[in-house]
């Protein structure tokens, strides 16, 4: 009985003071930021590069592009700038602005 009841008071603990904070924190980026999706294309050919880098500089958030070229970023609202890397290619920068709308 004593050893349910300290389980239970544990488990409340645990969601009180550790799950709760952590679920508001990840659910405000959701509500406030934006996804940013692209295509990262050959300048040569505009053939699609696969599993290119997409960073964000002076970060350390960064995706990797799919199959197809194709990624998905989640951004808080502000200015960005984008790196995009792929092996024997250049890199390549693009200025980004996120607003609330996007």
């Amino acid at each position: 009985m004593i050893s349910e009841w300290l389980l239970l008071t544990a488990n409340s603990y645990l969601m009180q003071k550790i799950l709760l904070p952590i679920f508001f924190l990840f659910s405000s980026h959701f509500i406030f930021g934006a996804t940013i999706s692209g295509e990262i294309l050959s300048a040569k050919d505009q053939k699609p590069l696969p599993f290119a880098s997409v960073l964000v500089k002076g970060t350390t958030v960064g995706v990797s592009a799919n199959a197809q070229g194709k990624f998905s970023i989640q951004l808080e609202p502000g200015e960005y700038i984008l790196v995009c890397q792929n092996v024997g290619y250049a890199s390549q920068e693009k200025k980004i602005r996120v607003s609330k709308n996007n």
